[in-house]
């Protein structure tokens, strides 16, 4: 019978693979759960389409304020964007989208980050260490995210001054992209 030794090289290498399949694994469950409580395994999904009008809600911002699509924002072009601090790209792209907003909301652009999932606290800290000024939104119980049919993070709609969806971008965007989608709607 062969016995291993802490030493050996042998048994350091097999309990290394194994704590890297376990921290893989975990990895994989943790992210599943998290496309699960976003998508839902009931309630009612809904389709949305380009060129029509979005599903309606009204969600409290980090401030207490109540927001309402489409009435509060009636008039004006609006990027809905559904985000979670964990999401790599979401803190990656926020800032560029801030350099937008500034550049854009004397012309009608509104910016509704929509924080899914987290408690107001953590969208707090997240948004405030990225010196984000637009409004931002608590989806706590996914209710919006299912609405617009989000699957995975960050997913970004386009709204024209109409209240007409003109585009829908799911995953990362680029300041230049953005930029570009926003202008042609102002």
């Amino acid at each position: 019978m062969t016995t291993f030794s802490p030493s050996d090289s042998t048994c350091s290498r097999a309990r290394c693979n194994i704590v890297v399949k376990v921290i893989l694994i975990r990895s994989f469950l943790a992210v599943l759960f998290i496309i699960l409580g976003i998508s839902g395994c009931k309630g009612k999904h809904t389709s949305i389409k380009i060129g029509e009008p979005p599903p309606q809600f009204t969600l409290p911002d980090t401030k207490g304020q109540k927001i309402s699509l489409p009435d509060s924002v009636k008039g004006n072009v609006v990027v809905i964007r559904f985000w979670a601090d964990w999401c790599t790209y979401c803190a990656k792209e926020m800032p560029a989208i801030e350099v937008v907003y500034q550049k854009y909301k004397d012309k009608g652009l509104i910016i509704l980050a929509v924080n899914v999932g987290q408690p107001k606290e953590v969208a707090e800290a997240f948004t405030t260490a990225l010196k984000i000024s637009y409004p931002v939104l608590l989806d706590t119980y996914s209710v919006a995210a299912k609405r617009y049919g989000v699957v995975g993070l960050p997913t970004m709609f386009v709204i024209d001054r109409n209240g007409i969806l003109r585009e829908k971008i799911l995953g990362e965007a680029d300041r230049e992209i953005f930029e570009k989608i926003v202008v042609q709607l102002l």
